[in-house]
């Protein structure tokens, strides 16, 4: 009679290890590219909303205050048991403007003022829609898990 060849519990562990560490990795990457386009949304909400008349829309903002930049490859787990990426907006790779502090426009963007408060003020501002998305992002983080065979409870 022939015997099959069983894997050892230490290789089933390592292979079951290994596609849990890959599904983690992948889902992080999705997470990221659905917050970004999601910030990018936002964006281009603002943008949309409002047309200046005293002045010229340089695309500054909309070009440089999304911060995505993470690479998995080098990401270091400091914990075994999370993984994480994130999107946020700064204005680290923004350019100066000549009449305006660049971290004042981001912080009238996140709240909805264009220029000044008398100017316009969104009623639906970044920092809002932002927040409101991730409280409402479990189901689709869910789907992600699920897709890949994992319980949800």
């Amino acid at each position: 009679m022939a015997t099959k060849k069983s894997k050892s519990l230490e290789k089933m562990l390592a292979e079951a290890d290994a596609k849990i560490r890959a599904d983690l990795k992948e889902i992080s990457r999705l997470v990221r590219k659905d917050f970004r386009n999601q910030a990018e949304n936002a964006l281009s909400a603002y943008y949309a909303n409002y047309t200046p008349k005293v002045y010229n829309r340089t695309g500054n903002l909309m070009d440089n205050a999304i911060n995505d930049d993470i690479s998995f490859d080098d990401f270091i787990i400091t914990n075994k048991d999370s993984y994480g990426g994130w999107v946020h907006f700064n204005s680290y790779d923004m350019d100066d403007y000549d009449t305006s502090d660049k971290n004042a426009v981001l912080s009238n963007f996140m709240y909805g003022i264009h220029g000044k408060p008398e100017i316009k003020i969104e009623s639906n501002p970044a920092l809002r829609l932002m927040e409101s998305y991730q409280s409402n992002y479990k189901t689709i983080l869910d789907g992600y898990f699920s897709s890949r065979g994992f319980t949800i409870n």
